[in-house]
């Protein structure tokens, strides 16, 4: 039975939140990791460019 019709409101188990919070950690290190792959990227095409 759903727990919102039957008025349970069940904490959620420590398991769901660790992959919750694993799943929270892994987008936002993918966020923050692919504007300085840009950066390096583009220092790298720069530096090729001034030899």
């Amino acid at each position: 039975m759903n727990s919102a019709i039957d008025g349970k409101n069940d904490p959620p188990s420590s398991q769901s939140v660790e992959q919750e919070f694993n799943d929270f950690v892994y987008i936002v290190s993918h966020d923050l990791n692919a504007p300085l792959r840009h950066i390096q990227q583009a220092t790298a095409m720069q530096s090729l460019l001034m030899l």
